[in-house]
């Protein structure tokens, strides 16, 4: 098993990158909100190639392991208010926990 960690940047992944970050953080929503309905990729994959968002600009990293993306991580560098804080979210699958 190897593992690698790397930067994702939504404007520079290919479709196959997306669709992997995509299911790799909707596994860790469904097991930690099972009520919630998950956004479809297309809607969700449009939110994450926008430049900023209501959180201000944002840094994604993707683990992979034997070349398959498994978890995420989000930091979110909120431009308005709390500029010194930052908004940090790891997302790992139940069954690598």
């Amino acid at each position: 098993m190897r593992m690698k960690i790397a930067e994702l940047r939504p404007a520079q992944a290919d479709e196959d990158e997306l669709r992997q970050f995509y299911e790799a953080r909707m596994v860790t929503y469904a097991a930690d909100y099972p009520s919630r309905q998950l956004p479809t990729y297309e809607s969700w994959a449009q939110l994450l190639r926008t430049p900023t968002s209501l959180a201000g600009r944002q840094r994604m990293w993707a683990v992979q392991v034997d070349g398959r993306i498994v978890a995420a991580a989000t930091v979110a560098f909120p431009e308005q208010e709390n500029r010194h804080l930052t908004i940090t979210e790891v997302r790992v699958p139940p069954l690598r926990k």
